[in-house]
């Protein structure tokens, strides 16, 4: 940690953060730094690996229960008021290329922008966590995120389903979407009911840790591109492009 704060310290213009193979639990956060748009920053490292080893059935009941008192409070029952707890942060960066990296375990989020401009988010697989990439700040804007991958539910078939469509263009016909976890064992009111029809959050059986995005965003300025991605599950239980 010591090594990598260093690193990032000393990052400005066209300098590159190389993450050795490996993986990387303790949060990594990233402040101030601005590239240029000749002389971008780049953080990359084919092989490294951000998060944690706690999957969704070693969360689930941390999250329902924040979900909860969430609840009490007389907000909606989710866990993404605390989306600034993540593997990455970078705030108020410019200039920034994030690419070739695994977030595996992320709870709740893998990526976190806070203030940001000029952000490029590509060919990164995102795996189990609750929110890939969240955005929030009112000057953060133009960001561009491309030829990534998100498979939520690291128990069903997504990971076959990412490799079939960026293969074949499409997904695998004998694989059914009743392999899935969602929403085969576990139903949506489960991960995004109110409360209000459903009653309060049950702390054993509720997946509120699945209550999440590919991408989220609060009170930004906009100028969000978002292209040629992979989501290993839809709300069908199927893969989509």
């Amino acid at each position: 940690a010591e090594d990598i704060n260093r690193k990032l310290n000393r990052l400005g213009p066209g300098d590159e953060l190389y993450l050795k193979k490996g993986r990387y639990s303790d949060p990594i956060t990233i402040t101030g730094k601005r590239g240029s748009e000749e002389r971008p920053i780049c953080i990359t490292g084919p092989g490294a690996t951000l998060g944690s080893d706690m999957d969704f059935d070693a969360y689930q009941e941390t999250a329902n229960k924040l979900a909860a008192a969430h609840q009490k409070g007389g907000s909606f029952p989710g866990i993404y008021f605390m989306a600034d707890n993540a593997a990455l942060t970078l705030r108020d960066c410019q200039w920034v290329i994030i690419d070739e990296l695994v977030f595996r375990n992320c709870w709740p989020t893998a990526i976190y922008l806070d203030n940001c401009q000029h952000i490029f988010i590509r060919r990164v697989d995102f795996r189990g966590g609750c929110i890939a990439i969240g955005a929030a700040g009112p000057y953060t804007r133009h960001l561009l995120i491309e030829k990534c991958s998100w498979v939520q539910d690291t128990k069903s078939h997504g990971e076959d389903d990412v490799l079939s469509i960026r293969g074949n263009g499409h997904v695998r016909a004998d694989l059914s979407p009743t392999d899935c976890r969602l929403w085969s064992d576990i139903l949506w009111k489960q991960v995004h009911g109110s409360g209000d029809e459903d009653g309060p959050v049950d702390p054993n059986g509720d997946a509120r840790a699945y209550d999440g995005d590919f991408f989220r965003a609060w009170t930004i300025a906009g100028y969000v591109i978002i292209r040629d991605n992979v989501i290993g599950q839809s709300p069908l239980g199927q893969a989509a492009p």
